[in-house]
């Protein structure tokens, strides 16, 4: 593991979010910001013919600003270390590495947001409670405020240039929210075209309530607001491989306890969706319709889940739940909410990467608590595959 250069890091995190006179947001002026260029803005610093030939006449000065030791650090460990960590697929190791760093070299927010995961990571192994890992949290949301000053103007005006690295940071959204369990302030000001709201504030119906799980679905509709916006252009591009669903012929069958859950669960709606029918004035086949489709999406991500090279695939169900399975969510539809818990308990086969350990178990429980005893026999699976059976 590199040593520590958190020594050098600024004990107060810059501000990157103060509008300056031409409109745009103001850039940082230390570290990595000083040697990238803006890439919505000419070149001031250009030298002209003449000053050119001033430097060969004269020795040629060194930069005033240079890569800074922290920066340096996070570089070298997103490289060797945290790349690896994004997806099990070993295919998309090399993307993660090569083409997404190269994206960081042409668009600094990304980068910003590469080395704000690097940090993340090199705080899972300092003890909680440790002044190292209390520096590496505060290094890393440090370089997340610059990456979003970048990153939140660009979502207005996405373009073939800039997609990946929109797609990219949007992906590493998630994995900030797992790794550090919060997110930046600054994204509650992010606003989408196709999502009005990116990450709007979970209301408690009372202070023991759980909203983890509300908070993961409405983040990950933000995502999916972004690859809409950017897809077209995504596809066929270097990282495909990111993108690329398994063939169902590469997926094995849904185990035995598993489709258990899922028969009690899908009788569960059709009962619903019967008693809803026999009531005037109610939308129970659209209802029902939404059910069916996620428990649909549900049971690929049950059999993904279970093959190394596929496991990622488990991010592909909140990212598809469209906003009316996610409004039944916020409603405590008991069925939105058992397809939830359901899906958690898919995630635990990320267990095994530092930004989503832990979690499976977390979610399964919260959620739950939000159900009676009457649906035991839904949660028997998903409650056992954490541990809490």
């Amino acid at each position: 593991m590199p040593c520590s250069f958190l020594e050098n890091a600024p004990t107060t995190p810059v501000s990157y979010n103060t509008p300056v006179s031409n409109g745009q947001h103001e850039q940082p002026t230390t570290g990595l910001a000083s040697v990238i260029p803006n890439q919505n803005q000419g070149s001031s610093n250009a030298p002209t013919p003449g000053s050119l030939s001033d430097h060969v006449a004269s020795p040629i000065s060194p930069p005033q600003q240079t890569f800074s030791p922290l920066d340096l650090e996070l570089i070298h460990y997103y490289s060797t270390q945290t790349y690896m960590t994004m997806t099990s697929k070993l295919t998309a190791h090399l993307v993660w590495r090569d083409v997404i760093f190269q994206e960081g070299l042409k668009h600094s927010f990304l980068l910003h947001a590469l080395m704000a995961t690097a940090a993340l990571h090199k705080a899972t192994h300092h003890a909680e409670d440790s002044e190292k890992h209390a520096a590496y949290i505060k290094v890393a949301f440090s370089y997340q405020n610059a990456a979003l000053a970048g990153y939140i103007p660009a979502l207005s005006s996405p373009s073939e240039d800039n997609a990946v690295a929109l797609f990219t940071l949007s992906a590493l959204l998630t994995i900030w929210l797992f790794g550090s369990k919060r997110l930046p302030e600054a994204l509650n000001a992010v606003k989408l075209n196709t999502s009005p709201n990116f990450l709007p504030q979970m209301a408690k119906t009372s202070e023991n309530e759980p909203t983890d799980f509300l908070e993961i679905l409405t983040l990950v509709q933000g995502i999916n607001a972004v690859v809409k916006q950017t897809i077209h252009w995504l596809w066929g591009s270097a990282i495909d491989p990111l993108l690329r669903p398994p063939n169902e012929a590469e997926l094995p069958p849904v185990s035995p306890e598993v489709e258990v859950s899922f028969h009690k669960l899908r009788r569960r709606i059709m009962d619903a969706s019967m008693i809803k029918a026999a009531q005037p004035g109610t939308a129970a086949g659209e209802r029902t319709e939404i059910y069916l489709e996620r428990l649909s999406a549900l049971r690929k991500v049950s059999r993904a889940r279970t093959v190394l090279e596929h496991d990622q695939q488990v991010f592909a169900w909140p990212v598809t739940s469209a906003s009316p399975y996610i409004d039944l969510v916020r409603q405590r539809d008991p069925i939105a909410i058992a397809l939830f818990i359901l899906w958690a308990a898919c995630f635990r086969c990320l267990d095994h990467l530092w930004w989503a350990k832990g979690w499976s178990y977390r979610l399964v429980k919260d959620a739950s608590s939000l159900l009676d005893d009457n649906w035991a026999d839904v949660l028997a699976w998903p409650r056992k595959e954490v541990g809490l059976e």
